[in-house]
């Protein structure tokens, strides 16, 4: 009991005491969750205590308590290799590695310490433990129960500099099959925020992206980096890295030309100092360096694995894997569904051009559904893929390839255009159901135009058309639309009702009085009047088109074809002409007021219009990401897909 309680109460120097009296408390466990005293003094990294352990049991040469396990099966080395304490790794293996044996043993899910390293990329402890092992040897190590091995971990995990060391030092393990028969190539197409294609960015987003710099992973000096715990290149701070490469590039300029010096110093300065002051006020650049890094990798990855096209496409069991048995009859729901459907479905566009130009004849491969790569792709939305596909056959000159994807059905006679017609569960990369509706039926409208005419008469299995699909599906959407467009209508109409009512009142007021003999305003000369005027006239003008454009949005049907253009632009016109009103009704009340403000008030006159006009400016920005949805929506001829990783 005394033992127990110090333990858990942290009285190390008793514990240590009473283990070196007795070293058979060395193996009595605490309980089934913490294990023995030693894995708890793991548990909490202290080193000390632990090293006073290890030289306990090794004097009572009671060396077997270092393979105990607690009720997950972890010994020490488990969690020490877990956690990332790596010099705990090595009091625990020994000095002259007399312990590396400890390295195979398995938890209970046929995790050894060397894979619960990679699984939380604890780099310091994987690199040192790794060098244990013979990199032909004994794979059983690198793999788990469920078939995972080390590979598939880091991919799943988007570790890809882990997996590109992986893929250098234990090469047999690329094509290697887990009890869901996934290849590791196969998880890489599961990651679509792994590659430029699978995300979404916004402007600023995707100029930044452009501007920070990533290369491609050096694994030898990875390798030596990590096992000796130094900060990578990659691992700097974005902007002093940029500025780092560019400086590098200084040196290559000839020494006698100062002109070409000079300039290149400004053009340096003058790209780097705005980065560099971005990534200090917090602007996303870390972020952004970070996926764009996470993105060279994942290229270089599949670089790596299509150096070997065929058997990373394939795959095959684990090799040398006594230990695991794969039962390759449970499989995952669609055993079927290879690399290049699963990035099809996924909208990786730089690895189905990869396995198309190496592997041309998975081009026809089909799931289990008989979907071929451009079925799945228009059934997900993957617009990208689509595009990808069209212009490879083009450049390549097979449009008759091309032509007999188009011509496929699937296993209920569902043609192309009959899944473009279907209601999917990812909607749109833009906001408003009604432009949500108007993406739906240009994505129809896209398909239509790629696939032969008699398309739009061919029935499926239920003898329903895509027509009939389309109209089925999106009832409740046209309805949602409906709802959308009859709020914003309704509200945009009060207020244009109001600006026009106001408008009307103060085009018909004239500032100041008369000429009694001409009848003509006697401020007419005045700059100041006729802004007044003009501005008026405008307010007046696009406030009443406002109000008609949202009276004829209310009344119109509201059928299926009119979201497809109409009903969209009559919204952008409106909200144009309710801003255009609004500015020029403030801009009316500043010019009227200029009139009988004393002259020497009118220098701080500009502070106090600007001041003035600030609620429109509120309402511009709080309108802005609206009406470029709107200027979006119509322009674009080709809907892009959502992005469901980045929603939130």
């Amino acid at each position: 009991e005394d033992f127990h309680g110090s333990v858990v109460q942290g009285n190390w120097d008793d514990v240590i005491h009473m283990c070196e009296n007795k070293g058979m408390l060395c193996k009595i466990m605490i309980n089934a969750s913490r294990g023995t005293a030693l894995h708890v003094a793991v548990s909490e990294g202290n080193e000390v205590v632990v090293n006073r352990l290890v030289e306990s049991m090794i004097n009572h040469n009671m060396v077997e308590a270092l393979e105990l396990k607690d009720e997950k099966g972890d010994t020490p080395l488990h969690l020490a290799a877990s956690r990332g304490l790596k010099h705990i790794c090595e009091c625990i293996i020994g000095p002259n590695y007399e312990r590396k044996y400890l390295i195979t043993i398995h938890n209970e899910e046929g995790e050894t310490p060397l894979f619960q390293a990679a699984l939380s990329w604890q780099k310091q402890a994987f690199m040192y433990l790794s060098s244990l092992m013979p990199d032909d040897e004994n794979y059983s190590v690198l793999i788990r129960r469920n078939g995972d091995s080390i590979l598939h971990v880091a991919i799943r995990r988007e570790f890809f500099d882990l997996a590109l060391i992986i893929m250098h030092k234990y090469p047999k393990l690329f094509n290697t099959h887990n009890k869901e028969g996934f290849s590791p190539l196969k998880i890489l197409a599961s990651r679509p925020s792994a590659f430029k294609s699978g995300i979404n960015l916004k402007w600023w987003e995707a100029l930044l992206y452009h501007c920070v710099s990533a290369e491609s992973l050096d694994v030898e000096k990875a390798k030596e980096s990590y096992m000796k715990d130094e900060p990578a290149e990659h691992n700097k701070h974005f902007g002093i890295r940029f500025a780092s490469r560019k400086t590098k590039k200084k040196k290559q300029l000839p020494e006698n030309y100062d002109t070409c010096r000079r300039l290149y110093c400004a053009f340096r300065l003058f790209v780097l100092v705005p980065i560099f002051l971005i990534d200090i006020i917090g602007f996303g650049v870390g972020d952004i360096g970070k996926m764009k890094q996470k993105h060279i990798w994942s290229a270089q990855l599949l670089r790596a694995f299509m150096e070997k096209p065929y058997l990373s496409y394939t795959g095959g069991p684990p090799p040398l894997n006594e230990g695991v048995q794969t039962d390759y009859r449970k499989v995952s729901v669609d055993s079927k569904e290879t690399v290049i459907l699963v990035a099809a479905r996924n909208g990786i566009v730089e690895m189905v051009n990869e396995i198309i130009s190496k592997i041309p004849s998975a081009i026809h491969e089909t799931n289990s559904e008989k979907k071929n790569v451009l079925l799945v792709a228009v059934e997900n939305r993957q617009t990208l893929i689509v595009e990808a596909l069209k212009n490879w056959f083009e450049q390549e000159k097979k449009e008759l390839i091309f032509y007999n994807l188009k011509l496929g059905v699937d296993d209920q006679e569902n043609t192309v255009l009959h899944l473009a017609a279907t209601l999917p569960n990812k909607g749109w990369m833009i906001s408003g159901l009604a432009l949500q509706m108007m993406w739906h039926i240009k994505w129809f409208q896209y398909i239509k135009d790629l696939v032969p005419e008699h398309f739009t008469v061919r029935t499926n299995k239920d003898g329903k058309t895509a027509r009939q699909i389309f109209k089925e599906s999106h009832n409740c959407l046209v309805k949602d639309a409906n709802e959308w467009l009859k709020g914003t209508s309704e509200s945009c109409s009060v207020v244009a009702v109001l600006l026009a009512g106001v408008s009307f009142a103060t085009s018909t007021s004239v500032p100041g009085s008369f000429d009694s003999d001409t009848g003509e305003p006697l401020l007419e000369t005045n700059n100041a009047f006729e802004s007044f005027a003009m501005c008026s006239l405008v307010g007046l003008s696009f406030s009443v088109t406002a109000l008609v454009l949202f009276l004829s949005i209310l009344t119109s049907r509201k059928e299926l074809k009119d979201f497809r253009r109409s009903l969209p632009l009559k919204v952008l016109l409106g909200l144009s002409s309710l801003f255009i009103s609004t500015a020029a009704l403030f801009a009316t009340f500043c010019s009227a007021h200029f009139f009988i403000v004393d002259e020497k008030y009118k220098q701080v006159l500009i502070v106090i219009y600007a001041v003035t006009c600030l609620p429109v400016g509120l309402y511009a920005i709080a309108q802005f990401p609206l009406f470029i949805d709107l200027v979006r929506a119509i322009a674009t001829k080709v809907p892009q897909a959502s992005d469901n990783e980045n929603d939130i």
